[in-house]
């Protein structure tokens, strides 16, 4: 499955979904968001919509949210963020995406809109 996130390849994940043969919850996510194709979006979607969890942890304590938030990829933190990544997890270097967004004002103004108290 990580090639076909890696190269973009929509149909293939989508099969892949379909035959339940996915790699880790946090393998395929994050190389859907440090990948930029024009399907990337469109993958992260199924992936979520598949059940991966945006909060799972790679072997080096980073989330999905993190790998976007190092790839700038605004599209791929706004849905992970509407899927309920957390912003306080800290990685094994205690970096959390609320520490990673410094000096990224669009992500900064992302967090700040998803971390506002909602209305039920």
């Amino acid at each position: 499955m990580e090639k076909y996130i890696r190269t973009g390849d929509l149909i293939s994940v989508r099969r892949a979904i379909a035959c339940d043969s996915m790699t880790s919850d946090a393998v395929a996510l994050a190389c859907a968001c440090l990948n930029r194709h024009e399907t990337s979006v469109d993958i992260l979607k199924h992936l979520l919509d598949a059940g991966c969890d945006p909060n799972m942890p790679s072997a080096t304590g980073w989330t999905p949210l993190m790998f976007a938030i190092s790839n700038n990829h605004l599209e791929g933190c706004a849905m992970l963020l509407e899927a309920g990544a957390d912003t306080t997890f800290t990685n094994n270097l205690s970096h959390s995406p609320m520490n990673m967004i410094h000096g990224k004002p669009m992500l900064q103004e992302l967090f700040r809109v998803f971390n506002r108290p909602r209305v039920q």
